[in-house]
Order: structure tokens, then sequence, then C-alpha cells
């Protein structure tokens, strides 16, 4: 009798696990299957000498923070759901250029917007004497990504 309770018992255990272990969670419907990553490249330039009428590129080292909203990776976001940002550094190379070389991105638009870190310079003036400048950008710069592609984003900074 002890073994038949006992047997009966692991039978409905074993089927309970059965039926839990198929069932899926709403999430993974909406799980990107499609997600890969992008480019996003640019030159960065400023005005940092008065004397001349051309623009100057950015101080090698400037950092740019790309920030995308994971919503922009999943095929059906859940209303009302509060879904993370994802954020990439770079700086920018001795040219005034900047590379995201593996941003998140979907078979779907997904938004990267930038944000450029200030910086100061002695901004050479007409007179050739220096002035110290705070260098923004203002609004933060956005591009449209998809999956394998390559985007290009050139801005300028202003103080």
């Amino acid at each position: 009798m002890k073994k038949t309770i006992l047997s009966g018992f692991i039978l409905a255990s074993l089927l309970f696990v059965a039926i839990l272990s198929g069932c899926k969670k709403d999430e993974a419907t909406n799980a990107p299957s499609n997600v890969g990553t992008a480019i996003l490249k640019g030159k960065v330039q400023a005005e940092l000498n008065q004397t001349n009428t051309n623009l100057e590129n950015v101080p090698a080292g400037t950092k740019i923070i790309a920030v995308i909203n994971s919503a922009d990776l999943i095929t059906n976001p859940t209303p009302g759901v509060v879904y993370e940002d994802i954020s990439y550094e770079t700086t920018i190379d001795d040219n005034g250029n900047f590379s995201f070389n593996s941003i998140a991105a979907a078979n779907k638009e997904v938004t990267v917007t930038l944000y450029p870190v200030d910086f100061e310079y002695n901004q050479i003036q007409w007179d050739n004497t220096t002035v110290r400048k705070v260098y923004t950008v203002n609004p933060n710069p956005t591009q449209v990504v998809v999956k394998g592609s390559t985007k290009y984003l050139d801005f300028n900074y202003g103080n």
C-alpha cells in the first residue's frame, strides 16, 4: 500500500514538473530573436581658433556616451513596463572622429541618443589671445540604426 501511494506521488510530481517545464513565459514571446549590432560613426568639430574661418577637430580623448532604450530591441514591448537604458562610451580620436562599433540593434528602428561630454578649451581669439571656453552640444544628437547598418552622424560643439 505504501509503495502504491509513494509511486502515485512520484508519478504525480513528475507529471507536474513536465507540465511546468512545458509552459512558456510571456516575456519569451517578446524576446527578440533578431538582435544584432549596428555601427555609428561621425566627426566632431568646434570653433577653437577664431583667427580662421574653419572649424577645428574637438580635442582627442573627449568622451561621447550613446544611449538606447532596451524596449527598442523588443518586437512587442509591454505597455506600462519600464525598460532599462543601455549605455556605450567612446572617445574622440586625433582626427576628430568617433565610432561605436557594436550598438545593440534589431530589424526595426532603434533610436540612439548621443550625450557628448562638455569640455574646456582656451579658444584662440582673433587677436591671438586666449579665452577659456566651455563647449557643449545642445540639443543632443540622435540617429536611428537597424541591425547590420553603419550610420554616420557629424555634429559641432558650441560655446
